[in-house]
C-alpha cells in the first residue's frame, strides 16, 4: 500500500514532469519560430531587400538571442546597410557567445575598417587569423592587407595579399592590390607580374589594364604599354580612364 506521504511526493514528482516538459516544448517552439524568421531574413538578403532582411534577423534574435549566427547576420545586414555601430554592436554580441567565431571577428575588423579604426581593425583580424579552425582566412589576409595599404605601410599588405592569394589563387583582386602595393613602393617589375596575373584572372577589368600600362609606361615597355592603354579605351570608351589613357597612347605615338 502507497502511504500518503509517497502520495505527495508522486504527486510533486508528476507536477515537475509537466512543468518541465512544458518549459521543454515552449523553447522548441520559439527556437522553431527563430529559424523561419532566420530563413526568411536569408531570402530578403538575397533579392537584396535589406530593411525586410534586418526585421527578420531582428525577430529571429527575439524568439533565440542565445544563438551566434542570428546576431552576425545582423550584423551583416546592418554593415551592408552603413549603419556602423549597429554592426559593431551584433558582431560584439555574437562574440560574446562565441569568442573563436572567427568570421565575426573579420566582419567586426571591416566595420572598423570602415570607421578608419586601423588598429582596432588589426586587431580583430589577426585575432580571427589566430584561430586554427577559421575556414576562410584569406578573406582576413585580404582586409589586413588592405588596412595596411591604406595606413601607407605597402610592405606590410604586400605579405597579407601575397597570403590571400595562396590560399585562394583564382581571385584575381588580390593580385591586383598586391600590384597596387608594389606600384607605391616603384617596385614596378613585381607590379607588372601580379597585374598580369590579375589580367588572366579578370580579362574584363579596365582598372587592371590601366595600372599594367602605367607600370609598362614607367618601365619604358612601349609595345605593353600601348597594348594595355588601348584595351582600357576598347572596354570602357567613355570612362575616365580611357581619357587618360588616351593621354597615353598619344605621348607613345610621339616616341
Amino acid at each position: 500500500m502507497i502511504k500518503p506521504k509517497q502520495i505527495i511526493l508522486l504527486v510533486i514528482l508528476s507536477l515537475f514532469l509537466i512543468s518541465a516538459c512544458g518549459i521543454t516544448q515552449t523553447g522548441i517552439k520559439k527556437e522553431r519560430e527563430a529559424e523561419v524568421h532566420y530563413k526568411l531574413g536569408w531570402a530578403h538578403l538575397n533579392e537584396n531587400n535589406l530593411q525586410l532582411a534586418f526585421i527578420e534577423f531582428q525577430q529571429a534574435i527575439e524568439f533565440n538571442p542565445n544563438d551566434k549566427t542570428y546576431h552576425y547576420m545582423n550584423g551583416y545586414v546592418l554593415l551592408k546597410m552603413d549603419k556602423l555601430q549597429g554592426a559593431v554592436d551584433s558582431f560584439k554580441k555574437a562574440l560574446t557567445i562565441d569568442p573563436s567565431y572567427s568570421d565575426a571577428r573579420t566582419n567586426l575588423g571591416i566595420v572598423y575598417g570602415k570607421m578608419d579604426q586601423w588598429d582596432d581593425a588589426i586587431n580583430e583580424f589577426n585575432k580571427a587569423l589566430s584561430n586554427p579552425k577559421y575556414t576562410t582566412p584569406q578573406i582576413a589576409h585580404y582586409n589586413l592587407g588592405y588596412v595596411y595599404f591604406n595606413k601607407g605601410d605597402y610592405q606590410s599588405a604586400i605579405v597579407e595579399f601575397k597570403e590571400a592569394a595562396k590560399i585562394q589563387p583564382e581571385i584575381a583582386m588580390f593580385y591586383q592590390l598586391l600590384g597596387n602595393s608594389y606600384t607605391k613602393l616603384d617596385m614596378t617589375k613585381d607590379a607588372i607580374t601580379a597585374y598580369e596575373e590579375a589580367k588572366r584572372l579578370d580579362p574584363a577589368n579596365v582598372d587592371i589594364y590601366y595600372n599594367l600600362g602605367f607600370a609598362y609606361y614607367k618601365e619604358e615597355k612601349r609595345s605593353e604599354a600601348m597594348n594595355a592603354f588601348k584595351k582600357v579605351v576598347e572596354l570602357a570608351p567613355d570612362s575616365t580612364a580611357a581619357e587618360e589613357s588616351m593621354k597615353y597612347i598619344d605621348i607613345l605615338k610621339e616616341k
